[in-house]
């Protein structure tokens, strides 16, 4: 983590807490690009409700991000 921060552009780390749908969908509308290092959940045959599971088990919908 330490080393995605030195970089020189602006980086923004939601870790644990503050991993949350809700927050992580608002600082999408201020960035270009995201990195999201979590586990997945793919659903078969509806691929937009596919999710990342963030924090406590919290699920950021695919649908929701698009």
């Amino acid at each position: 983590m330490h080393i995605v921060q030195s970089i020189n552009t602006q980086v923004k780390t939601l870790i644990s807490v503050r991993a949350t749908p809700t927050v992580v969908l608002e600082w999408l509308q201020d960035h270009w690009f995201v990195h999201i290092v979590c586990h997945g959940i793919l659903e078969q045959g509806k691929p937009f409700n596919s999710s990342f599971e963030l924090y406590k088990g919290n699920q950021l919908i695919l649908l929701d991000i698009i």
